[in-house]
């Protein structure tokens, strides 16, 4: 068996997500995890373990996708299904996946993109550090809009935590939202009670905070932190059951929240009763569980 072509294409975050099962301490899959980012010394040079592992994620599978989702005229079709994500109806994104592309931030894009166009990847290499990093950032530069139209990227910002703060009633939260703060650094800094800046003191804990935040928020324990790349990101297993509590500790009412929609859900289904929570009303009828929102001025979705 070849271990080094292996671990070349292996997917590591899938490796260390099944590693728990057989292996109970923490501590070793957090050196597993250390070995598989580490280099190592091949004919006098140094290498990545993980070089080909980015080559395949960037340069092969998604310009692949978008090879393959090219219709006759040179666009591209269904890149988006409606109530595409089960749980919460959201848009989905298809095939080539427009809702996750990785952002470029090169000030000289077009230069890097004439070199991949003309074949020069010796000059690519010569300029570039990482020349699987240069193809991420050149994805987006794939999609080319009609002559005379311009692509306009947006993005709700933080619509979810915004959204369940709202629900639950979690004022701190809010406040934030409402004077265009970092939630990422507010959670930090409720989370571990200092003072936490993006760019400033405690900078080092706003990616904990981002974490916690994106895991978290309906549930989500553990193995939702794993799941969002905790591990990836230099956590280490340790970590996690204590950034979970501390996450908790720092929103009691999203908490409540959580337990009060649960008992209305099984009130609703197993007495047919009626079960409102924080304006949201539970019921249920012959055949079906449905629930709504009571808006303003007796609108109600």
């Amino acid at each position: 068996m070849d271990l080094q072509a292996y671990f070349d294409t292996v997917n590591h975050s899938k490796l260390i997500e099944v590693l728990p099962r057989t292996i109970k301490d923490g501590r070793v899959i957090s050196l597993i995890h250390r070995y598989l980012n580490a280099g190592v010394m091949e004919d006098g040079g140094f290498h990545a373990l993980q070089l080909r592992q980015q080559l395949a994620k960037f340069s092969v599978k998604k310009y692949q996708a978008i090879q393959n989702a090219v219709c006759a005229d040179g666009r591209a079709r269904g890149m988006f299904q409606f109530y595409g994500a089960n749980r919460s109806g959201r848009w989905a994104g298809r095939i080539t996946q427009l809702q996750n592309l990785p952002q470029n931030h090169m000030e000289d894009l077009e230069q890097a993109r004439g070199l991949v166009r003309n074949g020069d990847y010796e000059a690519l290499s010569m300029l570039y550090d990482s020349v699987p990093n240069v193809l991420s950032e050149l994805i987006r530069t794939a999609f080319v809009a009609r002559e005379g139209n311009k692509f306009a990227v947006a993005d709700f910002s933080a619509i979810e935590a915004r959204v369940l703060s709202w629900l639950a009633g979690e004022k701190w939260r809010t406040e934030v939202f409402v004077n265009n703060g970092d939630i990422y650094c507010a959670s930090a800094s409720a989370m571990f009670g200092v003072p936490v800046e993006k760019h400033g003191q405690n900078s080092h804990l706003r990616q904990k905070g981002k974490i916690a935040e994106l895991a978290l928020g309906y549930g989500g324990s553990v193995g939702a932190l794993k799941s969002m790349g905790a591990i990836e990101m230099g956590l280490s297993e340790e970590e996690l059951q204590p950034l979970v509590d501390s996450w908790r500790a720092a929103n009691p009412n999203i908490v409540k929240f959580w337990w009060d929609v649960d008992r209305a859900v099984k009130t609703a289904v197993k007495q047919k009763k009626q079960a409102d929570v924080n304006g949201i009303r539970f019921f249920a009828r012959v055949g079906c569980f449905l629930f709504s929102f009571h808006l303003e001025e007796g609108l109600r979705m």
